[in-house]
């Protein structure tokens, strides 16, 4: 569960690896490790976090190649390890 998450508001930026979701809580809900889910439409992008720059913003490990703009994704969930 990430805090006060709201993927309607959230953005990704290609290249850079930023995945920003303003209003969320990403210090209280996610390390370094952690793997993300983001829904966009019928797609999931899958990407490990690789830091946790704010309480809104996390780099991740792997580029999803695409860009994705405010009110585009759906998701945002913290994949539990089994």
């Amino acid at each position: 569960h990430i805090v006060n998450v709201t993927p309607s508001t959230a953005y990704y930026t290609t290249g850079t690896k930023a995945l920003v979701c303003p209003g969320a809580n990403f210090v209280e809900s996610v390390s370094a490790g952690n793997t993300l889910v983001i829904g966009v439409g019928m797609t999931q992008y899958v990407s490990n976090v690789q830091s946790v720059d704010s309480a809104t913003q996390v780099t991740l490990t792997t580029d999803l190649g695409v860009s994705l703009g405010v009110q585009t994704l759906c998701s945002i969930q913290k994949q539990q390890s089994d």
